[in-house]
Protein backbone atom coordinates (compact mmCIF):
# COMPACT_ATOMS: atom_id res chain seq x y z
CA UNK A 1 0.00 0.00 0.00
CA UNK A 2 2.68 2.38 0.99
CA UNK A 3 4.36 1.10 -2.51
CA UNK A 4 1.15 2.30 -4.18
CA UNK A 5 0.48 5.39 -2.21
CA UNK A 6 3.95 6.62 -3.53
CA UNK A 7 3.89 5.74 -7.31
CA UNK A 8 0.55 7.94 -7.14
CA UNK A 9 2.45 10.55 -5.71
CA UNK A 10 5.15 10.60 -7.88
CA UNK A 11 3.39 9.34 -11.22
CA UNK A 12 0.51 11.34 -11.23
CA UNK A 13 1.88 14.37 -9.81
CA UNK A 14 1.77 17.13 -12.41
CA UNK A 15 4.50 18.44 -10.99
CA UNK A 16 7.87 17.69 -12.10
CA UNK A 17 10.42 15.77 -9.66
CA UNK A 18 14.06 15.18 -10.30
CA UNK A 19 16.14 13.35 -7.57
CA UNK A 20 19.83 14.05 -8.48
CA UNK A 21 23.20 13.80 -6.97
CA UNK A 22 24.97 17.01 -5.97
CA UNK A 23 27.23 16.14 -8.84
CA UNK A 24 24.50 16.02 -11.56
CA UNK A 25 23.81 12.39 -12.31
CA UNK A 26 19.72 12.13 -12.27
CA UNK A 27 18.16 9.46 -9.97
CA UNK A 28 14.92 9.37 -10.26
CA UNK A 29 12.58 11.02 -12.00
CA UNK A 30 8.26 11.35 -12.81
CA UNK A 31 6.83 11.85 -15.92
CA UNK A 32 5.64 15.18 -15.42
CA UNK A 33 9.53 16.01 -15.38
CA UNK A 34 9.97 14.15 -18.68
CA UNK A 35 7.28 15.93 -20.52
CA UNK A 36 8.60 19.06 -19.56
CA UNK A 37 11.87 18.49 -20.82
CA UNK A 38 10.42 17.39 -23.75
CA UNK A 39 12.53 13.78 -22.87
CA UNK A 40 11.14 10.64 -24.89
CA UNK A 41 10.87 8.72 -21.55
CA UNK A 42 12.42 8.69 -18.15
CA UNK A 43 15.50 6.48 -18.94
CA UNK A 44 16.30 9.37 -21.75
CA UNK A 45 16.26 12.00 -19.06
CA UNK A 46 17.92 9.89 -16.44
CA UNK A 47 20.50 9.49 -18.97
CA UNK A 48 21.48 13.21 -19.26
CA UNK A 49 23.79 14.96 -16.36
CA UNK A 50 21.18 17.88 -14.34
CA UNK A 51 23.60 20.35 -15.44
CA UNK A 52 22.60 19.80 -19.17
CA UNK A 53 18.98 20.69 -18.43
CA UNK A 54 20.37 24.52 -16.91
CA UNK A 55 20.72 27.41 -20.05
CA UNK A 56 22.93 28.50 -17.99
CA UNK A 57 25.50 26.41 -16.17
CA UNK A 58 26.28 29.22 -13.57
CA UNK A 59 22.63 28.81 -12.63
CA UNK A 60 22.72 25.43 -11.65
CA UNK A 61 26.26 25.86 -9.75
CA UNK A 62 24.97 28.73 -7.38
CA UNK A 63 21.59 26.73 -6.68
CA UNK A 64 23.04 23.45 -5.83
CA UNK A 65 25.36 25.74 -3.51
CA UNK A 66 22.23 27.41 -2.19
CA UNK A 67 20.68 24.03 -1.46
CA UNK A 68 24.17 22.72 -0.27
CA UNK A 69 24.26 25.63 2.43
CA UNK A 70 20.97 25.87 3.68
CA UNK A 71 19.73 22.73 3.38
CA UNK A 72 16.54 24.19 0.99
CA UNK A 73 15.86 26.45 -1.81
CA UNK A 74 12.23 27.76 -1.69
CA UNK A 75 10.32 29.09 -5.37
CA UNK A 76 13.56 29.94 -7.30
CA UNK A 77 13.04 30.81 -11.02
CA UNK A 78 15.42 28.94 -13.23
CA UNK A 79 15.98 29.25 -16.87
CA UNK A 80 16.09 25.59 -18.23
CA UNK A 81 16.82 24.41 -21.63
CA UNK A 82 14.22 21.31 -23.44
CA UNK A 83 15.50 18.79 -25.34
CA UNK A 84 14.73 21.01 -27.80
CA UNK A 85 16.51 23.77 -27.50
CA UNK A 86 13.82 25.70 -26.15
CA UNK A 87 14.23 27.67 -23.19
CA UNK A 88 11.47 27.42 -20.34
CA UNK A 89 11.36 29.19 -17.06
CA UNK A 90 10.97 26.50 -14.10
CA UNK A 91 9.74 27.90 -10.23
CA UNK A 92 11.86 25.10 -8.46
CA UNK A 93 11.89 24.35 -4.82
CA UNK A 94 14.64 21.68 -3.68
CA UNK A 95 15.41 20.01 -0.65
CA UNK A 96 18.99 18.31 0.44
CA UNK A 97 18.51 14.71 1.78
CA UNK A 98 20.96 12.11 3.05
CA UNK A 99 20.89 9.05 1.08
CA UNK A 100 22.35 5.64 2.40
CA UNK A 101 23.43 4.51 -1.24
CA UNK A 102 24.36 7.98 -2.77
CA UNK A 103 24.94 10.10 0.36
CA UNK A 104 23.66 13.79 -0.45
CA UNK A 105 20.92 13.95 -3.09
CA UNK A 106 18.62 16.70 -3.87
CA UNK A 107 15.28 16.59 -4.26
CA UNK A 108 13.78 19.19 -7.05
CA UNK A 109 9.97 19.87 -7.46
CA UNK A 110 8.67 22.15 -10.27
CA UNK A 111 6.66 24.12 -12.29
CA UNK A 112 6.98 24.79 -15.80
CA UNK A 113 5.63 28.91 -15.53
CA UNK A 114 7.24 29.79 -19.00
CA UNK A 115 3.56 30.51 -20.07
CA UNK A 116 2.71 32.58 -17.27
CA UNK A 117 6.50 34.16 -17.15
CA UNK A 118 5.33 35.50 -21.23
CA UNK A 119 1.74 36.50 -20.05
CA UNK A 120 3.30 38.68 -17.28
CA UNK A 121 5.90 40.60 -19.71
CA UNK A 122 3.01 41.01 -22.28
CA UNK A 123 0.85 42.27 -19.85
CA UNK A 124 3.08 44.84 -18.46
CA UNK A 125 4.08 46.07 -22.28
CA UNK A 126 0.39 46.08 -22.79
CA UNK A 127 0.75 48.70 -19.41
CA UNK A 128 2.89 50.91 -20.83
CA UNK A 129 1.16 50.99 -24.08
CA UNK A 130 -1.30 52.02 -22.57
CA UNK A 131 0.72 54.88 -20.07
CA UNK A 132 2.30 56.13 -23.67
CA UNK A 133 -1.28 56.64 -24.83
CA UNK A 134 -2.49 58.31 -22.03
CA UNK A 135 0.85 60.94 -22.00
CA UNK A 136 0.26 61.08 -26.12
CA UNK A 137 -3.46 61.67 -25.36
CA UNK A 138 -2.88 63.96 -22.70
CA UNK A 139 -0.28 66.20 -25.01
CA UNK A 140 -2.83 66.25 -27.74
CA UNK A 141 -5.40 68.01 -25.62
CA UNK A 142 -2.98 70.61 -24.33
CA UNK A 143 -1.73 71.56 -27.66
CA UNK A 144 -5.60 71.37 -29.08
CA UNK A 145 -6.31 73.72 -26.12
CA UNK A 146 -3.30 75.85 -27.32
CA UNK A 147 -4.29 75.58 -31.05
CA UNK A 148 -7.94 76.81 -30.06
CA UNK A 149 -6.28 79.98 -28.17
CA UNK A 150 -4.38 80.77 -31.39
CA UNK A 151 -7.36 80.03 -33.80
CA UNK A 152 -9.02 81.94 -32.00
CA UNK A 153 -6.96 85.20 -32.36
CA UNK A 154 -6.51 84.13 -36.05
CA UNK A 155 -10.94 85.15 -36.47
CA UNK A 156 -10.30 87.97 -34.16
CA UNK A 157 -7.94 89.92 -36.50
CA UNK A 158 -9.61 88.53 -40.08
CA UNK A 159 -12.49 90.05 -38.52
CA UNK A 160 -10.23 93.35 -38.08
CA UNK A 161 -8.59 93.45 -41.21
CA UNK A 162 -9.60 94.09 -44.48
CA UNK A 163 -10.48 91.47 -46.72
CA UNK A 164 -8.01 90.52 -49.41
CA UNK A 165 -5.37 91.70 -47.65
CA UNK A 166 -2.16 89.64 -47.62
CA UNK A 167 -2.58 89.59 -43.28
CA UNK A 168 -6.36 88.36 -43.96
CA UNK A 169 -5.12 85.61 -46.13
CA UNK A 170 -2.64 84.88 -43.58
CA UNK A 171 -4.67 85.24 -40.37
Amino acid sequence: ASEQRYRLLTEQNLAGLLRTTVDGRILDCNPAAVRIFGYDDAAELKSRNAAALYFDPEDRTSYVDRIVSRGTAVNVEIEAIRKDGERITLLENGSLWEDDEHGSVIVRTFFDVTDRMRMEAHHRQLQKMEAVGALAAGLAHDFNNILTVIGGYAAELQRELSEGSRTHRYA
